[in-house]
Order: C-alpha cells, then sequence, then structure tokens
C-alpha cells in the first residue's frame, strides 16, 4: 500500500530554498514592477478619457435633436449654467478636443 503514500508524497509542496538575488538583478526586478504598474495605470486612464470621449459624442448628438431657441445645461464641474444651443456646441466641440489631445499624450 506504498502507492497512495507516494502521491500524498508528490502531492505536497517542496520547502522552499532561499536564493540570493544580485543587487543588479534586484534593481531590474523593482524597475520592471514600477514601469508594469505605471503601464496599468495608465491603460486605465486611457479607457477612462475614451469614455469620457465617447459620452461627449453622446452629447453632441443630442445637442443636435435640440431645439434652436431652447437653452442648454451644461455642466462646469459640480454646477450648471443655461447657455444658447451654438455656445453649447462650441464648449463640447472644445471639450471633445481638449479630451482627445488628453489621449494623444497618454499613448
Amino acid at each position: 500500500s506504498a502507492y497512495p503514500r507516494c502521491l500524498l508524497l508528490r502531492a505536497m509542496p517542496q520547502p522552499e530554498e532561499d536564493v540570493e538575488v544580485r543587487l543588479e538583478d534586484q534593481q531590474a526586478i523593482n524597475q520592471f514592477g514600477r514601469l508594469n504598474t505605471r503601464m496599468h495605470e495608465l491603460e486605465d486612464e486611457v479607457k477612462e478619457k475614451r469614455s469620457q470621449h465617447d459620452q461627449l459624442d453622446d452629447a453632441a448628438n443630442e445637442l443636435i435633436l435640440a431645439d434652436d431657441d431652447e437653452p442648454v445645461r451644461v455642466q462646469y464641474g459640480e454646477c450648471y449654467f443655461e447657455v444658447g444651443k451654438e455656445r453649447a456646441d462650441e464648449l463640447l466641440e472644445s471639450r471633445k478636443d481638449a479630451v482627445a489631445d488628453e489621449i494623444s499624450e497618454l499613448e
């Protein structure tokens, strides 16, 4: 009945040995970790900016459907103010251009 015991021994984790790492290797590993983290942060930021740009495109499409004489509420920070449709379109295009520039800088 030695067979089950062999399986049991094989499934047990092997004790870890201390491995010496040269200073240069450790520095390279640390730099890779920092750069990899930064890359993921930038990818997330690009994704967020693209989402923001898509929302601005949706707002531009909604603005096309708005009446010309109807005031448009525009968000600035946490506040809203009313402007004419033409001014709202200018503000929207300006913001879309700014977000597109931010995306270009990140990529």
